[in-house]
């Protein structure tokens, strides 16, 4: 069984969002991301679920979660095992293993958090602390960021500089990097970049 990653995410206060079930469904239908297996699968009711290989493209992959699910906001637990039966094929949902179970367990740990939260749950102690210690500062710094920065940061990333991205957003180059500036956003990518270093590091050989 080869080492993977599981995300298990739900959306805050989801009660009071009647149609989130319908909207999560439309956003994560078919959307994939470097290091991603699965796509996102609802699976109970507001709960999101992926497959990851173990790699350095985790952070961002929760991040871009995190924009893509707006205007709702998520608790994600992050299970890092082994997936039993490993089908390319099938829905995170209909497999099992450690992974899920870690995953599981974070989620669980969270549950009661009213804020964007992310918790990691991993056999590995040293691993678990680490991402456990920082992840709750990150967590409090994008959760600051407005719709204007997530936007800005998005579209900056995929576009890779301030003039495309401005373009692409209608707004001038200045306001661009202003909002990415405003978020931290090198902050956020250096940071985003040496967790990434730091869990290729404790994969199991």
């Amino acid at each position: 069984m080869q080492p993977l990653i599981v995300i298990t995410a739900d959306v805050i206060d989801s009660r009071s969002h009647p149609e989130v079930a319908d909207v999560l469904r439309r956003k994560m239908d078919q959307w994939m991301q470097p290091g991603m297996l699965t796509p996102f699968s609802l699976a109970v009711g507001d709960e999101l679920q992926a497959v990851c290989e173990w790699s350095e493209t985790l952070p961002a992959i929760i991040r871009r979660l995190r924009w893509r699910c707006h205007p709702f906001q998520i608790r994600v637990g992050i299970g890092f095992g082994t997936v039993d039966e490993w089908r390319s094929n099938a829905a995170a949902w209909e497999m099992n293993g450690t992974a899920f179970y870690h995953a599981r367990d974070a989620l669980e740990a969270i549950s009661h958090s009213k804020e964007p939260s992310t918790r990691v749950g991993a056999a590995d102690d040293k691993l678990a602390l680490a991402l456990n210690t920082i992840y709750p500062l990150v967590d409090q710094l994008m959760g600051r960021w407005t719709f204007e920065q997530w936007e800005a940061v998005a579209v900056y990333e995929e576009q890779q500089t301030y003039e495309k991205a401005a373009s692409r957003l209608g707004v001038t180059r200045q306001s661009v990097q202003k909002r990415c500036y405003a978020a931290s956003w090198d902050l956020v990518q250096a940071t985003e970049e040496r967790l990434g270093r730091l869990i290729v590091m404790h994969k199991p050989t």
